[in-house]
């Protein structure tokens, strides 16, 4: 395991999840939905994140500092369906709907063994031999993404160390070819009240097709990824996608 020369090289045990669509400004008194995923042992921390969004709320968020009121937290697992509401805008309940690798196999097993459609739904930057493609990424590119991303977060956060020969995981998922890409690169900017500055976020969004007979043993590492996203800035909501089926 290489070292951390810094704590920024370690994954954050959380992961914001933008609302859906393109929606840039809300109406006073308008609804707003959002996703929140926590890794491991931070589960242990959700009513005090549960508490930090309120608070934030009071204070204001984004350049206008806009006020909201948190009114419901509800703990769902993606993978299995399972939904429970943890707050009702007074009473925080710490319950929890953990996802663990299992359900990903069993997601994965109602997929096409030999042929997938993800669709990136926010962008997703992904590094490959120290290039990125203004494409959407091969499939080794992804697969390496995840298979650094997820390991990491499992020893760091879960304790679990990964017994597995990346290189040669990577090499396999080289096999897997891009059938169909209809993804476009985007570029935009975000205002970061934090460092009072504004920065550039981009990558590829879209649908990608990928094909071939060693996709197979690779679906559950998809289908956890949807939860941790993938590529720079998934702590932020990017890399987010979705697995589909191609038809």
């Amino acid at each position: 395991m290489r070292e951390f020369a810094k704590n920024k090289d370690l994954p954050r045990p959380y992961v914001f999840e933008p609302p859906d669509g393109t929606k840039m400004e809300y109406e006073k008194g308008e609804r707003m939905r959002f996703g929140f995923t926590v890794v491991g042992r931070a589960v242990e921390y959700m009513p005090y994140f549960i508490f930090a969004f309120s608070k934030m709320g009071d204070a204001g968020i984004g350049r206008l500092a806009a006020r909201y009121e948190l009114e419901r937290v509800v703990a769902k697992n993606p993978l299995n369906g399972e939904r429970e509401e943890i707050f009702d805008g007074e009473t925080v309940r710490n319950k929890r709907l953990p996802v663990v690798w299992e359900d990903a196999v069993e997601a994965a097993r109602g997929l096409d063994r030999e042929r997938v459609r993800l669709e990136f739904l926010t962008p997703a930057f992904v590094k490959f031999r120290g290039e990125v493609s203004p494409e959407a990424p091969s499939f080794a590119a992804l697969a390496q993404s995840l298979s650094i991303r997820i390991p990491m977060l499992s020893a760091i956060h879960c304790g679990e160390v990964w017994d597995e020969d990346f290189k040669a995981l990577v090499a396999r998922a080289g096999e897997v070819r891009t059938r169909y890409d209809d993804t476009t690169w985007v570029s935009f900017r975000r205002h970061s009240s934090f460092k009072k500055r504004t920065e550039t976020l981009e990558g590829v969004v879209g649908s990608v097709v990928y094909e071939g007979p060693r996709l197979e043993e690779f679906l559950p590492l998809l289908c956890l990824g949807q939860l941790v996203h993938v590529g720079k800035r998934s702590v932020f909501g990017l890399g987010r996608y979705r697995v589909a089926e191609d038809g």
